[in-house]
């Protein structure tokens, strides 16, 4: 209502364009950024969590933090559904896999 009140014609764009063209295309430019900003750090640390939602599916969260320029900084990298019992060996799965993703094996 606000919008169109400022500019009548405009269109919001629909739920679709939002989920396969705008969102995807933002995720992308900003994992593109924080590669190249993670290219510049020495050292990293990963954590990870696991959890599960009220409708009890079961997700697992990696997170990287590191220093960039004097300051503390942390980016969540991946959040992924696990349809496989979370064992030791499903989890190193999905934390190497992100790491692989965003260059980092060697941090």
């Amino acid at each position: 209502e606000m919008c169109t009140a400022l500019n009548p014609r405009y269109q919001p764009p629909s739920r679709d364009d939002l989920s396969n063209t705008f969102i995807p295309a933002w995720y992308s430019v900003e994992k593109s950024n924080l590669i190249q900003k993670l290219a510049q750090v020495n050292k990293v640390a990963i954590t990870c969590d696991g959890w599960t939602s009220v409708a009890q599916d079961h997700f697992l969260t990696v997170t990287v933090h590191y220093i960039y320029r004097g300051r503390m900084m942390q980016n969540v990298l991946s959040t992924e559904a696990v349809y496989e019992s979370q064992t030791g060996l499903v989890v190193a799965k999905e934390i190497s896999s992100v790491v692989e993703q965003f260059n980092l094996g060697q941090k």
